[in-house]
C-alpha cells in the first residue's frame, strides 16, 4: 500500500505484504479454514476442516499434515476443483488425505457462497470425493 504524504519530509509511505500464511498447529477438530491461513494436523485422531461460508477472488490456504489425517468439508453450493477433477458439488463433496503429510494450497476462482477453489499445490495421494 501506499499513503500519501506520512514519510520523512512528506515523502510517500510504502508498505508491502509479505504475502506469508498465518500457521496454525491444529489440535481439535473440527476447525473453520480462515483465509490467508495454513493449517497442521497435529491431532492423531484427525482433523475435519470445513471451508470459509465465503471468499474472495484469490484467497488462499492450506492443509498440512503432522500427526493423523485431515478431510476438508464443503457446504451448499462449493467445490474444490483438484487437477481435471471436481469434487461433488455441496456438502458430500470432499478432499481427504491418505497419509501422514499429505499437504494442500488452495486458491479461489470463484467468489461468494458458492465458492469453488482449486488446489494449487499438493503432496501425496489425495482423496477426491
Amino acid at each position: 500500500s501506499i499513503t500519501n504524504g506520512n514519510g520523512t519530509a512528506g515523502n510517500p509511505v510504502i508498505s508491502a505484504a509479505s504475502g506469508v500464511f498465518t500457521w496454525n498447529d491444529v489440535t481439535a477438530s473440527p476447525q473453520t479454514i480462515a483465509i490467508g491461513n495454513g493449517y497442521v494436523t497435529d491431532l492423531g485422531g484427525g482433523i475435519a476442516y470445513t471451508l470459509p461460508a465465503t471468499a474472495s477472488f484469490g484467497d488462499e490456504f492450506a492443509i498440512t499434515g503432522k500427526l493423523g489425517l485431515w478431510t476438508l468439508a464443503q457446504a451448499a453450493g462449493q467445490q474444490v476443483n483438484f487437477g481435471s477433477t471436481g469434487t461433488t458439488v455441496g456438502v458430500t463433496g470432499s478432499l481427504a488425505a491418505t497419509n501422514l503429510g499429505d499437504s494442500i494450497r488452495c486458491v479461489c476462482t470463484t467468489a461468494g457462497a458458492s465458492t469453488i477453489w482449486r488446489v494449487l499445490n499438493s503432496v501425496g495421494n489425495i482423496t477426491v470425493a
